[in-house]
């Protein structure tokens, strides 16, 4: 799921429809780098990946939608992508009434795609297409995030932190597809880099000859967030800052820090390691952490003790032999 169209080279990052104001201030150059991106820390810190523009988001968090005749038979993939959602925020989907002026309206066109963040001014509603292959809940769940107002993952401006992409496997002039966002242009701050987010490219993204074009720093054979039909910990985060909801977040623990020092030099001893309950940390009344804070095992140094005589001398200068044991490692 979440793979982009790689023939759909109209579209930014292959599945984002642009309006006239995204079109002045996204990085459409061919290089794909963005080197001389910075980061701005302000807001929220949970808000990133997300417009600024607080025109672009559903104010009432009501978002009314239409289904078109021709998306009739993935009506039931649809309901399920937005129940994700509503499940996990106070953003909520109705049927387009009337008097409804802005409304997201599912249209069967070539390839998935959606506009990102509601679309001001535009008559008619704003199209979201879900083209031949796009029968897929995380797919349209991908695609209704883009409308609620949130751009990919892998565009933050850290992200040469946690990923390399591999621009020889990168289909030819589609380069500018891994550029790097500005932090003044979108909130990018705040939470880990999330692999797992529903809005974060496939591993195999744009590529040309079916090889990975992002593999992580860490471990090459993590698989990215393309893979999954629900929010991640971090997506729920995201959409509740957003979208101002005071929905319960239970609290997830972050990586295990490394383990410390074994507690004897020689022999068999202990180390320990500890984790903290922040990613994501408990809120509104949400779970805590269920288990362990801290880990203990047991571990051997190598070198075995040994004992060995020590010659020592008395109070009075007097040479004096006496035995004495004291444990030294070798």
């Amino acid at each position: 799921m979440g793979e982009v169209d790689n023939h759909n080279h109209a579209l930014f990052e292959g599945d984002v429809s642009l309006n006239a104001e995204d079109e002045k201030i996204v990085d459409r150059s061919e290089t794909g780098d963005a080197g001389n991106a910075e980061v701005e820390v302000q807001g929220i810190v949970e808000k990133r990946k997300a417009v600024r523009r607080r025109r672009y988001v559903w104010q009432s968090r009501i978002v009314p939608v239409q289904m078109t005749s021709a998306v009739a038979p993935m009506r039931n993939y649809i309901l399920q992508a937005m129940a994700e959602i509503q499940q996990n925020s106070c953003v909520r989907f109705r049927d387009r009434q009337p008097e409804d002026r802005y409304f997201i309206r599912f249209v069967r066109k070539f390839g998935c795609w959606s506009p990102v963040g509601r679309q001001v001014g535009t008559t008619g509603g704003q199209e979201l297409s879900l083209g031949p292959g796009c029968e897929d809940p995380g797919i349209i769940l991908h695609e209704l995030m883009h409308a609620l107002g949130f751009w990919h993952e892998q565009a933050r401006t850290d992200r040469d932190q946690f990923i390399n992409v591999l621009w020889e496997n990168v289909l030819p002039g589609q380069q500018k597809n891994f550029n790097r966002w500005n932090g003044r242009k979108l909130d990018f701050v705040g939470q880990a880099y999330d692999f797992t987010s529903v809005m974060h490219y496939g591993n195999t993204a744009f590529s040309k000859n079916g090889k990975p074009t992002m593999i992580s720093i860490k471990d090459p054979n993590l698989q990215f967030g393309a893979t999954r039909s629900t929010l991640s910990d971090t997506d729920k985060i995201q959409l509740n800052a957003l979208y101002d909801c005071e929905v319960p977040v239970p609290g997830h623990w972050g990586r295990w820090a490394a383990w410390g020092k074994c507690s004897r030099t020689c022999g068999r001893g202990y180390r320990l390691r500890s984790r903290v309950c922040d990613n994501p940390t408990p809120q509104y009344g949400g779970k805590l952490c269920q288990g362990s804070i801290a880990e203990v095992e047991e571990c051997s140094v190598k070198t075995s003790c040994t004992k060995k005589k020590s010659l020592l001398w008395d109070v009075a200068g007097k040479k004096k032999k006496r035995r004495r044991w004291r444990i030294l490692a070798k």
